[in-house]
């Protein structure tokens, strides 16, 4: 069966939404997971050079088998998930996620085309695409200091109910207390069922924590 996997497509979209505006603000793609069709499902196919896999000892709650595929400099470039547990999910049906480093860093249209043209997966649909923007301020003006609101008066606005969203849904608010304050670093909206929801977190305490992601900070 002819491939109709379109990289072009697929990383256009994505660029699109990756340009860096005027604004102080950059739009990035953080989580990449497709749905497959595998042509031989007890069999996954890769004739890339200087890639090799790793099968992991567990598989995860869906699949059975997992394989790490790394490059020559031991780095890990994808992961694929396949061989359902339950019976009412075809066979064939798997999932790949491209590791988060390569979403940042590199050609990700080449090694999608690459895998796709090298092996024996058919793109389905997209499962899971995270789309982030980075920011420090809001076009809000916070009324005690007159300055543009930060993310955090955000979600203390929010939390206090001086914010409130158009249509109801669930949300989630993260923090630490302390000294008779407060202090927030997320706010999730919507419930983790629906097709859409939303983050606003705090991404410098993330990559203080995650030292191994300086490839988001050199971006």
């Amino acid at each position: 069966m002819e491939n109709t996997f379109d990289a072009k497509k697929v990383t256009d979209t994505i660029r699109n939404n990756q340009k860096k505006a005027l604004q102080p603000f950059v739009y990035s793609l953080d989580w990449l997971t497709i749905n497959l069709k595998l042509n031989q499902p007890s069999n996954p196919q890769l004739g890339i050079e200087d890639i090799y896999f790793v099968t992991r000892e567990r598989g995860t709650n869906v699949f059975q088998n997992v394989r790490d595929y790394f490059n020559s400099r031991d780095e890990l470039i994808f992961i694929l998930s396949y061989n359902p547990y339950s019976s009412i999910i075809k066979e064939d049906f798997a999932q790949l996620q491209i590791a988060n480093k390569w979403l940042y860093i590199g050609n990700l249209e080449k090694l999608l085309s690459t895998i796709f043209l090298k092996s024996n997966f058919e793109f389905v649909n997209l499962s899971r695409m995270d789309i982030c923007c980075d920011f420090y301020e809001f076009s809000g003006i916070n009324e005690n200091t007159g300055l543009q609101w930060s993310p955090e008066d955000f979600i203390i606005n929010f939390a206090s109910g001086k914010v409130a969203k158009t249509n109801p849904s669930k949300f989630t608010l993260w923090g630490k207390s302390g000294h008779y304050l407060n202090n927030y670093h997320c706010l999730n909206l919507g419930d983790q069922q629906s097709v859409f929801t939303w983050k606003l977190y705090n991404k410098s305490k993330e990559l203080r924590e995650k030292h191994e992601k300086k490839y988001i900070i050199n971006k």
